[in-house]
C-alpha cells in the first residue's frame, strides 16, 4: 500500500477488537482493509462496529472459496465499500498491489453515510402472460462500480425488465459475476442473466455482465433485437471497457438508449458523455445523497444545463416512471 506515496498505513491491527481499540483512540484513518476470518472478534462482527462507531469506508479482502461471495455479501449488506480476494499463487504481485492500492484510494473517498441496506423482494416472479413487454425499442443501460453493488438490490428490476432491453455492467472480481446473478435473483425475485457469452438482447431479464468484457453489438432487424458478442478479458481496464461499451451502444441504439448511472469513483470522459448525448441517448442520475461513491454522478451532472432533457434526474425507487416519463417527453 505504501508503495503509494500518497498513503500511510496508520495503524495494523491483529483482529477486531485491536482494531476498534485504534479507532476509539482518536487514530485518524480514511480507510480500512478487513479479513473475514480473524481470532478474537470476526470481520462481520468488526464491520458493524464500526459502521455505528465510527463509519468508515472498508474493503474486504477475503479467500476465494465456494461460499464465499454470501460471506463478503453479508459484508456488503452492512456497508463495505467493495472486496478484493487475497492474491493467489499464480498472481501477479505487483499487479496485484496496483490493483489494491487504486480500490484503496478510490474507497476512500466513499460517503458510506450515504449507504442505504436492502431489502428482500416479497413480490412473486410475474406470471409469463402477466408479464407483457411494452417495447423492444427501449434499452436501459446501468452502471455501476465502487460502491454499487448493493444499488442492484434496490432497484425495481421486475418493473423495468418487462419495460425494454435492460443491460447491467457491474465491476465485479473476475469468477462472482454468475453468483452474484444468482443472489440478486434470489433477492428481487426478477430474472438475472449472467452476461458472460454472446447473446440475443431481449426484454423480460437484467442481462448482468463486466464492462471489462469487449464487445461487438449489431442490431438485428430480423428478430428486431440486439445480438451481442462478448470476448473475455485479459487485462482490460474497467476505464477503457466501459468507453467502448458506451460507445457501442450509443451509436448502434441511438435515442432508444437511456444510462443509470449507479454508485462509482471513476469519472466519464466529457468527450464520451457529448458523444453519447448527441446520439440521442439519456441519462439517468439518483440523488447524490442516495449512492456512496458519487464520482461517476458527477461526471455527467455538469451536463444537465448544456442538455436539457438528455440528463434526468430520479430515485432509483421511481426509476422506470423517470425512465418512461423522459421518453414520451
Amino acid at each position: 500500500i505504501e508503495e503509494n506515496p500518497g498513503m500511510e498505513v496508520a495503524a495494523i491491527a491483529h483482529n477486531g477488537k485491536e482494531a476498534l481499540k485504534v479507532l476509539d483512540s482518536g487514530e485518524k484513518v480514511d480507510v480500512i482493509t478487513l479479513d473475514i476470518e480473524m481470532p478474537i472478534m470476526q470481520g462481520d462482527t468488526t464491520l458493524k462496529h464500526i459502521m455505528v462507531r465510527h463509519p468508515i469506508p472498508a474493503v474486504t479482502i477475503s479467500s476465494l472459496s465456494p461460499d464465499s461471495l454470501a460471506k463478503i455479501f453479508e459484508f456488503l449488506q452492512v456497508g463495505a465499500v467493495d472486496f478484493l480476494p487475497k492474491p493467489g499463487a499464480r498472481d501477479d504481485s505487483r499487479q496485484y498491489g496496483e490493483r489494491l492500492r487504486d480500490l484503496v484510494m478510490k474507497a476512500s473517498r466513499a460517503n458510506v453515510g450515504q449507504f442505504r441496506r436492502c431489502r428482500k423482494s416479497t413480490v412473486q416472479p410475474a406470471a409469463s402472460e402477466n408479464g407483457a413487454i411494452s417495447s423492444r425499442d427501449r434499452m436501459l443501460l446501468m452502471v455501476g462500480a465502487e460502491g454499487a453493488h448493493m444499488d442492484w438490490f434496490r432497484l425495481p428490476l421486475q418493473e423495468l425488465t418487462r419495460k425494454g432491453i435492460l443491460i447491467g455492467l457491474q465491476k465485479i472480481v473476475e469468477g462472482y459475476l454468475p453468483p452474484f446473478c444468482t443472489l440478486l435473483q434470489e433477492y428481487t425475485a426478477a430474472s438475472i442473466v449472467p452476461l458472460i457469452d454472446s447473446a440475443h438482447l431481449r426484454p423480460g431479464c437484467l442481462y448482468l455482465g463486466d464492462a471489462s468484457f469487449s464487445l461487438e453489438l449489431a442490431w438485428t432487424e430480423a428478430q428486431d433485437t440486439p445480438a451481442i458478442s462478448l470476448h473475455p478479458p485479459h487485462s482490460l481496464p474497467w476505464e477503457t471497457g466501459i468507453k467502448r461499451w458506451l460507445s457501442t451502444l450509443a451509436a448502434i441504439a441511438g435515442q432508444r438508449l437511456s444510462i443509470l448511472c449507479l454508485s462509482g469513483s471513476g469519472s466519464l470522459p466529457p468527450d464520451l458523455v457529448c458523444q453519447v448525448i448527441e446520439s440521442g441517448a439519456d441519462f439517468i442520475l439518483p440523488p447524490r445523497d442516495s449512492v456512496m461513491c458519487t464520482e461517476l454522478i458527477d461526471s455527467v451532472l455538469p451536463y444537465e444545463l448544456l442538455y436539457p432533457g438528455h440528463v434526468i434526474q430520479g430515485s432509483l425507487q421511481n426509476l422506470a416512471e423517470v425512465w418512461l416519463g423522459n421518453e414520451l417527453s
